[in-house]
C-alpha cells in the first residue's frame, strides 16, 4: 500500500504534463493558421459585402463581354441631357426657339393633334416670351445692341418658322376638307333623288290601284 501513492502522484503529474503539451500544440496550430492567413477553423461565416462586390464585378464583366459595352457604375458621371441648359442674360432667362418638325414627323393623314399644330402653339408661346424678355430689358435700360441676337428687332419680325412641308400640309388639309364636304353633298343629293323616285312610284301605284 505504501507503493501506491507515489504511483498515483506519478500518474497525476503525467496527465497534467500531457494536457499541457496538447494545449500548447493546439495553440501552436492556431498560431500557424493565423500566420498562413487562414480563418479561424471554428467560424464558417464570410463577409457578405465582399461577396456582393465580387458578384457584382463578375456580372458586369460578363455583360461587357456579351454586349460589348460596360454597364454604368454608381461612380460614373451622370449622362449629359440632350436638351440644352437654359441661358441667362442680366438674370433673365433667354427664350429658346422651338425646333421645326422634321419632314418625317408628320404622317400627312389629317390627325386631330398634328405635330405642326403643337409647333405653332410652341412658337406662339415663344413669341410671347420674347416680347416679355424685351420689355424687361427695356425697363432696366439695357442697350438693344447688347441683347442676344435672336431677341433683337420687333416681335412682328420674328420668323414664324413655316416651311414648304407645312404649307403643303395646309393645302392638303384644305383639299381633304373640300372633298369631304363634296362627298357629303353628293350623298345627300343622291338620297333626295332616290326618295323622289320612290315617292313617284308610290303615287303612280296608288293611282293605278285606285282606278280599279
Amino acid at each position: 500500500m505504501s507503493f501506491l501513492s507515489p504511483r498515483r502522484n506519478f500518474h497525476l503529474s503525467t496527465r497534467i504534463r500531457l494536457k499541457r503539451l496538447s494545449t500548447a500544440a493546439d495553440d501552436g496550430a492556431v498560431v500557424g493558421l493565423h500566420k498562413l492567413g487562414l480563418k479561424w477553423p471554428l467560424r464558417g461565416g464570410q463577409n457578405l459585402s465582399l461577396r456582393y462586390r465580387r458578384l457584382e464585378q463578375s456580372l458586369r464583366g460578363k455583360a461587357a463581354l456579351k454586349g460589348g459595352a460596360v454597364l454604368p457604375s454608381s461612380s460614373s458621371p451622370a449622362s449629359i441631357p440632350s436638351k440644352l441648359p437654359p441661358q441667362y442674360f442680366y438674370g433673365l432667362k433667354i427664350p429658346q426657339k422651338p425646333q421645326t418638325p422634321a419632314s418625317d414627323e408628320c404622317c400627312m393623314s389629317g390627325c386631330a393633334v398634328c405635330v405642326y399644330d403643337l409647333y405653332d402653339e410652341s412658337l406662339a408661346n415663344y413669341q410671347e416670351a420674347v416680347a416679355s424678355f424685351r420689355d424687361s430689358l427695356r425697363a432696366t435700360a439695357v442697350p438693344e445692341s447688347e441683347w442676344p441676337i435672336e431677341t433683337r428687332g420687333s416681335p412682328k419680325l420674328v420668323d414664324n418658322g413655316r416651311t414648304v412641308v407645312q404649307d403643303a400640309f395646309d393645302v392638303l388639309e384644305r383639299t381633304l376638307a373640300a372633298k369631304r364636304q363634296g362627298t357629303s353633298a353628293a350623298v345627300i343629293q343622291h338620297q333626295t333623288k332616290c326618295w323622289t323616285f320612290a315617292e313617284m312610284y308610290e303615287g303612280v301605284r296608288w293611282v293605278l290601284f285606285a282606278r280599279r
